[in-house]
């Protein structure tokens, strides 16, 4: 269990459950975000919101990047994107589910390095 100056991770996001926000773990980290927004699906969707781009990459490594890759399908979905595309890093402390949310598996940093190279070409 994460330990923390304040005590333990655990401890924390129970208080702020009390308080009225949403623990959410990711990778080595505990979110504590506003209940239904907030976080990384928020985030894309605010950053593509205007209809300006029809293609987004996102690329993602940790339990919290899932709600951003199903954000991505949505926008898809609904024709606000022509093309998503998730891209699931692999580490050992990617949640189990990654390789089924996510469109391409790459091994870790350096396999996301090539694709980004290979965009550049």
């Amino acid at each position: 269990m994460p330990r923390t100056r304040g005590g333990c991770a655990h401890e924390i996001a129970a208080k702020g459950g009390r308080a009225g926000l949403e623990p959410r773990w990711g990778r080595k980290v505990l979110e504590l975000r506003p209940v239904g927004g907030g976080g990384k699906d928020a985030a894309v969707a605010s950053l593509l919101a205007g209809g300006q781009l029809s293609a987004a990459v996102y690329a993602g490594d940790d339990r919290t990047d899932l709600d951003a890759f199903r954000r991505l399908r949505e926008l898809a979905e609904s024709g606000e994107l022509a093309t998503a595309i998730c891209v699931g890093i692999v580490s050992p402390e990617a949640p189990p589910e990654l390789p089924e949310e996510a469109d391409l598996i790459v091994d870790g940093p350096d396999g996301w390095l090539q694709i980004l190279k290979w965009l550049g070409e």
